[in-house]
C-alpha cells in the first residue's frame, strides 16, 4: 500500500511578504489546473487543492478569469511588448543624435552622405571614415524605424482580430452554442421551424423566429470574417519573420539591400576563381563558405518577395 505524501506548505504567515492565510496542496507532484471558477487537478479527480481565502494571497486580488485567457490574447500581449521594445530602442537611438523623429533621421542620413563625399573629395579619409561609422548607425536606426512601423500595423491587425473574435464569442454564448458547427445546425433547424410555423399559419411566431435567424446569420458572417482574418494574420506573421531574417542577414554583411547582395555574390564568385587560379585553396574555401551563406540570403530574398506578393493580394 502506497504511503501518501505529507502535505507541503507553499506559504506561511511567518514568511515575508505574506498574509495570515496559507495554501496547502495535497500531493503537489500532480499538476493543479484552474478552470473557470473551480480548482481541480489534471488527470486525477481524487486529488484536492485546498486553498484558504484565495483572493487575499500576497494582499493582491486574483481574477480567476485570467487563467482562461485565450491564446490570441496572449499573442496580442506578446506582440504589444515586442512593439514596445522596438519602439524604446528606436527612441533611445533618436535621443542619442538629438533627433525629434524619423523625418529628422532621414534628413541627417542624407546630409551625412553629402559630408562623406565632400570629405573624400578633399582627401580627408580619416574624417570620412568617422562619418561612415555614424552613417552606419543612422541607417540601422532607419531600419529599426521601418520595423516599428511594420510591427505597429500588424499589432493593429491583431487587435482588430481580437475584437472580431470576442464579438463572435459573445454571440455564441448568447445562444448557448459551443462553436460554429452548432451555430450552423441552429440556423438550419430555425429555417425548418419558420417553414413549419408558416405552414400552420402562425405568422407572428414565424416572424419572431425570422428575427432570431437574422441574428444567427450575422453571427455566421462574423465567424467567416474571423476565419479569413486569422488566415491573413498567419500569412502576415510568416512574412514578417522572413523579412526580419533577411534584414539580419543583410546587416551581417553590411549590405543596404538585395541589389548590393547580388553584387557581392558576383564579386565573391570572381574572387574564388582568382584564388583557385593562384593556388590559394584554403582562402578559396573560406570564400566558398561565405558564398554559400550569401546564396542562402538570395534564396530568402526571393521567398520574401513571393510572400509579399501573396499577402498583398
Amino acid at each position: 500500500m502506497e504511503t501518501p505524501e505529507p502535505e507541503k506548505r507553499l506559504q506561511t504567515a511567518d514568511e515575508p511578504g505574506t498574509t495570515n492565510e496559507e495554501v496547502t496542496i495535497t500531493n503537489p507532484a500532480l499538476n493543479p489546473k484552474i478552470t473557470g471558477s473551480s480548482i481541480g487537478t489534471t488527470g486525477d479527480t481524487n486529488s484536492n487543492v485546498s486553498i484558504t481565502n484565495f483572493n487575499s494571497l500576497n494582499q493582491n486580488e486574483f481574477d480567476l478569469s485570467t487563467a482562461s485567457t485565450s491564446s490570441t490574447e496572449g499573442i496580442h500581449l506578446i506582440s504589444n511588448r515586442c512593439h514596445q521594445a522596438l519602439n524604446n530602442e528606436l527612441q533611445l537611438g533618436l535621443e542619442k543624435y538629438e533627433l525629434n523623429g524619423v523625418e529628422e533621421l532621414l534628413d541627417l542620413i542624407e546630409s551625412t552622405k553629402r559630408e562623406i563625399i565632400e570629405l573624400k573629395t578633399r582627401g580627408r579619409q580619416k574624417a570620412a571614415k568617422v562619418k561612415e561609422d555614424i552613417l552606419g548607425e543612422l541607417e540601422k536606426l532607419q531600419s529599426l524605424a521601418e520595423q516599428v512601423k511594420t510591427h505597429k500595423g500588424s499589432g493593429a491587425q491583431s487587435q482588430a482580430f481580437q475584437q472580431l473574435e470576442n464579438e463572435l464569442q459573445l454571440g455564441l454564448e448568447k445562444y448557448e452554442l459551443n462553436g460554429v458547427e452548432e451555430l450552423l445546425d441552429l440556423i438550419e433547424s430555425t429555417k425548418r421551424e419558420i417553414i413549419e410555423l408558416k405552414t400552420r399559419g402562425r405568422q407572428k411566431a414565424a416572424k419572431v423566429k425570422e428575427d432570431i435567424l437574422g441574428e444567427l446569420e450575422k453571427l455566421q458572417s462574423l465567424a467567416e470574417h474571423v476565419k479569413t482574418h486569422k488566415g491573413s494574420g498567419a500569412q502576415s506573421q510568416a512574412f514578417q519573420q522572413l523579412e526580419n531574417e533577411l534584414q539580419l542577414g543583410l546587416e551581417k554583411y553590411e549590405l543596404n539591400g538585395v541589389e548590393e547582395l547580388l553584387d557581392l555574390i558576383e564579386s565573391t564568385k570572381r574572387e574564388i576563381i582568382e584564388l583557385k587560379t593562384r593556388g590559394r585553396q584554403k582562402a578559396a574555401k573560406e570564400k566558398e563558405d561565405i558564398l554559400g551563406e550569401l546564396e542562402k540570403l538570395q534564396s530568402l530574398a526571393k521567398q520574401v518577395k513571393a510572400s509579399g506578393n501573396i499577402t498583398r493580394k
